[in-house]
């Protein structure tokens, strides 16, 4: 499988799972075990929403990568646009990690 379309299907992948987590507030039933790992013990309905925009930003960023592989040999002013919306890769990354660290912590009830 070449690199576009890895990347579209991984941005697929992505951006149904977020919406779904977005929409449902909490993580789908077969997130245990090993799935739920990074996550700790508290799934909160905060946790699952900044997991579902989390997953929500990498799907973007991975639409904005193919676009930057397809483009590469122009080096046009559209590659360094799509370059530079590469960013969000990085805001997925951050509010992921967000997400590990409030679900690190006891649940406030």
């Amino acid at each position: 499988m070449n690199a576009p379309n890895l990347g579209t299907h991984t941005a697929a992948i992505s951006i149904a799972m977020g919406a779904w987590m977005i929409a449902k507030s909490r993580l789908p039933s077969w997130a245990r075990g090993f799935w739920k790992w990074p996550m700790g013990d508290n799934l909160s309905a905060t946790v699952a929403k900044q997991l579902g925009l989390a997953l929500l930003l990498v799907g973007a960023a991975c639409l904005v990568l193919v676009d930057v592989v397809l483009r590469m040999p122009f080096h046009d002013l559209e590659f360094w646009i799509t370059r530079i919306v590469t960013v969000l890769l990085l805001g997925g990354l951050v509010v992921y990690a967000r997400r590990v660290t409030l679900s690190k912590r006891k649940p406030t009830d």
